[in-house]
């Protein structure tokens, strides 16, 4: 076995896809097995901004969904080919966005074919080009150092047991693959091997036979009839399917069947769904096979979870675990019990055996009703409390929809702007939201901006840490171009109807803090983003409709998903008075500023956005710097490479854009040698009276790169009054990084390995590179303290 490649793809620090060869068994073909990141599957399907590319704006695809692909090299038609081909990716109901029922329901098409799904390991049954039959797990072939047994060797026992059954061969069952040029895709299910969730014993094991797919870069796989027939021919086992309509009856089905986790009175894991999308992720397929999976919560969740708390208590780990959580206590009590009893069960389960009847045997101690046990168990200590999160900037309508709801349910709205700032805010936020909880409502809205991203995982850590069993619902207001300006004229007209913005103190003071939490404005990216990835559910909001259509779509989707929140069905009327009392009878009357007000300094906007002389910060400025418009710098990045004929994507991919741009002229780690100059900048701005203290246009002389960063090279207007006032020996503007451990100060050292005489330049070292820009660029952005 060897490895082989590792390439990034969506500019993630780890390998989007790697490969490793392996020596096929009994053959002179060397098979390489192409692993895909879990993760970039999520991305793949996802609207995240690491999908598209900075420059262009083009989407970024891998280059196959396939999970468990194999390639080799074939000598007689001298090229490679695709030899074993797993399914694509698929995900359960609501796991992605598009395998929500409302996103189903829109891009895919009857009929759809419902099969059984197994529980057990995968198994690809393929022929080489000679002839030979391969037998695989996803990722490898035959022996697995450190295993005694693999699951491919397991897979081809049971694979010969079956053609002996109907009197067939190898060497007959590889001829028909290649006839047909397609891979069996299986499932290894064996007690006697290793136990999963679900028992298979007796004769209820072996490889049971679910797929048949082409053996191209495509999904194209054959439907659950024509795999039946070909498990019948060849001896394999075969998996109930049967046939639905439509998407609406489909839901009625598997929602009546997860409620006992049966089928034809036999438990089961849940059912794999085939159908046909339209999709635009699946535009590159000519047939548009799609699949999706719906498990069933109960009570294969609780098994599976008891599964994984007995291997970190083996462990010698602290078991964690999110539901079921009064059982799960009492199982693992057992379970210390029982290990501390017999030492060999403890290595019997690590083995995967014994899995089972450890569950069995606590269930029947327990005397304890299954399906009572895990259901009531979810909604006790799973969802028990529900916090609505909204993620948005001011002015979207958060608290009009707060109060929208609050008049309608009774649901309290915690709001931020009604508690004290500074230090431990974000604590005080999270147990004004838990007394709440513990006053007996079982629904609070937490009204906050919550627009940057740590803010949203802070805020459930903070509250997991002192309750459990906190459903957490996120709120994303759409951030397109048009709300900004929407935004700011409805704050505006608001006027002084707010805790901390007011109109009456100057619009320039009210439009420099919306500025300000642009600025900051992270989306809201469970795919992409690690602090977005725990939250239950996703009801996006839009601030150009309406506050009042924006909690209608709340209540809709609780009706849908969570109906027990929804004592009862609003009215038109009941919507109408709660939008009155939300915009004219609730009057805030918190008064929370921003900053010192003094009848000696005048007010203006802190570490929020305004500031005024060195006396009046609760902290001075970071640096000043010149603030560039992010659409400017990547157009004028677009210019200097369509020149130079380059293209990004093949130059430069490796680099990840920064999220805003912009030239320091003096940073706060330069005062010490330069007060003189830094206080200039302070009393330039003290007697300008604001933040904004003029624009300043450079000249793009150089594009300069090394294996860790990428800038551009800037010299300032000699017509400027700072000309000749900046404490940066070379003026630059960091445009991205090859990874996040990589700082943009570093751009700084890059610009010193090279000697520059006026626009003249001269490379001290081999690894770094530059273009020189012609003809003449000019960008122009303004100067700010920044914080």
């Amino acid at each position: 076995m060897t490895r082989d490649q590792r390439v990034c793809i969506f500019g993630e620090k780890k390998s989007t896809v790697r490969s490793v060869t392996f020596k096929a068994p009994k053959s002179n073909y060397d098979l390489t097995s192409w692993r895909i990141w879990e993760q970039a599957f999520r991305l793949n399907v996802s609207n995240s901004k690491k999908c598209f590319d900075t420059i262009s704006g083009h989407r970024i695809t891998l280059p196959t969904n396939a999970r468990g692909l194999f390639t080799g090299y074939d000598y007689e038609s001298k090229r490679h080919r695709i030899v074993i081909r797993g399914y694509d990716k698929f995900f359960n109901i609501d796991e992605v966005p598009i395998t929500t029922w409302d996103a189903l329901s829109q891009h895919t098409k009857g009929p759809y074919e419902l099969t059984v799904k197994e529980n057990g390991c995968i198994i690809f049954i393929a022929a080489l080009p000679d002839g030979q039959i391969i037998v695989s797990s996803k990722h490898s072939l035959g022996i697995v150092e450190g295993q005694s047994v693999s699951h491919a060797n397991v897979g081809e026992r049971w694979l010969e047991k079956h053609l002996q059954s109907v009197g067939r061969t190898k060497q007959e069952l590889a001829h028909e693959l290649l006839r047909r040029d397609m891979t069996a895709v299986a499932e290894l299910c064996d007690d006697e091997f290793e136990e999963h969730i679900l028992p298979y014993t007796g004769n209820s094991r072996g490889l049971y036979l679910h797929g048949l797919n082409r053996n191209c870069p495509q999904f194209i796989t054959a439907s659950s009839c024509e795999v039946a027939e070909f498990a019948e021919q060849w001896g394999f086992m075969k998996v109930s399917s049967f046939f639905m309509d439509s998407i609406h009856e489909l839901k009625a089905f598997l929602e009546n069947a997860s409620k006992d986790g049966k089928w034809n009175n036999r438990a089961i894991e849940g059912f794999v769904i085939r159908c046909h999308s339209d999709h635009s992720s699946l535009e590159q397929q000519s047939s548009n096979d799609f699949f999706f999976k719906y498990k069933f919560p109960e009570p294969y969740g609780m098994f599976r979870q008891w599964r994984e708390v007995t291997k970190m208590l083996i462990s010698g780990k602290k078991p964690s675990y999110t539901k079921y959580k009064k059982v799960t206590a009492e199982y693992i009590t057992f379970c210390d019990k029982k290990f501390k009893e017999d030492e060999d069960a403890k290595r019997l389960y690590m083995s995967n055996k014994g899995i089972i009847s450890l569950r069995d045997e606590f269930l029947v101690l327990s005397k304890l009703d299954l399906m009572h046990l895990s259901v009531s168990n979810d909604n006790d200590c799973g969802k028990e409390f529900t916090l609505l999160v909204p993620i948005a900037t001011i002015g979207c309508g958060k608290t009009t929809v707060a109060k929208i709801l609050e008049k309608l349910f009774g649901w309290p709205v915690v709001q931020n702007d009604n508690l004290p700032s500074g230090k431990g805010g974000p604590k005080r936020f999270a147990k004004a939201i838990i007394e709440e909880f513990r006053n007996g409502h079982s629904v609070v809205f937490a009204d906050r901006n919550n627009h940057i991203s740590n803010m949203r995982s802070t805020l459930q850590t903070d509250i997991l840490a002192l309750i459990d069993g906190v459903r957490f619902v996120a709120l994303p207001f759409k951030h397109t171009p048009e709300v900004p300006e929407f935004v700011q004229n409805r704050v505006l007209q608001r006027g002084d109807r707010h805790q901390s913005i007011k109109v009456s103190e100057g619009v320039d003071k009210v439009k420099a803090i919306m500025n300000t939490f642009y600025k900051q404005y992270k989306p809201f990216d469970p795919a992409g983003n690690k602090h977005d990835a725990n939250y239950d559910d996703i009801i996006e909001l839009d601030p150009l409709i309406g506050s009042l259509e924006n909690a209608r779509r709340i209540v809709n989707y609780f009706k849908k998903n969570i109906p027990e929140l929804i004592p009862n069905d609003p009215s038109d009327d009941d919507y109408a008075a709660a939008l009155n009392y939300a915009v004219n009878e609730y009057v805030p009357t918190y008064r929370k500023t921003f900053g010192n007000d003094s009848k000696k300094i005048k007010n203006k906007i802190t570490a929020e956005g305004i500031t005024g002389s060195s006396t009046c910060f609760k902290k001075a400025p970071r640096y000043f710097g010149v603030l560039l418009d992010r659409k400017t710098v990547e157009s004028s990045l677009v210019q200097v490479l369509t020149i130079a004929n380059l293209q990004w994507q093949e130059a430069f991919s490796r680099y990840t854009l920064q999220d805003s741009f912009h030239i320091t002229m003096i940073h706060e780690s330069q005062k010490p040698v330069n007060s003189r100059i830094w206080e200039q900048y302070l009393q330039h701005m003290h007697d300008k009276n604001t933040t904004k203290m003029g624009n300043i246009s450079f000249r793009i002389t150089h594009l300069v790169w090394d294996d860790r960063v990428i800038c551009f090279r800037v010299t300032m207007n000699e017509n400027s009054v700072w000309y000749g006032k900046t404490c940066n020996p070379q003026l630059h503007i960091t445009l991205g990084t090859s990874s996040s451990d990589v700082k943009a100060f570093e751009s700084n050292f890059l610009l010193k390995k090279l000697r520059w005489q006026g626009d003249e330049v001269d490379s001290t070292d081999g690894n770094v590179r530059y273009l020189t820009v012609l003809p003449k660029i000019i960008i122009e952005g303004m100067l700010e303290p920044v914080y």
